[in-house]
């Protein structure tokens, strides 16, 4: 997905990245370059990527305006949930 539209990071999206050290550039990097992305409920959308032996999900909703990130968590597994 090309970013042309700005990304707005949620409060709780900016604690969880600091919790776990996962930077801006590390979620532009998924949303971009995702190797899946599934639409779950609500228009939320989840976008994953593999760092190493883990992998980012970016848990998202596309506004007109703008992308809202909701969360980012790093997994130990690839998973549809």
């Amino acid at each position: 997905m090309p970013l042309d539209i700005p990304i707005y990071f949620t409060r709780h999206a900016r604690n969880r990245m600091r919790w776990r050290g996962i930077s801006e550039a590390d979620v532009k990097l998924c949303l971009a370059n995702s190797e899946q992305a599934k639409t779950r409920r609500l228009g939320k959308i989840n976008a994953w990527r593999k760092f190493g032996d883990r992998f980012l999900r970016v848990t998202y909703r596309r506004e007109s305006k703008r992308l809202v990130i909701i969360t980012a968590v790093m997994k130990r597994r690839l998973s549809g949930n």
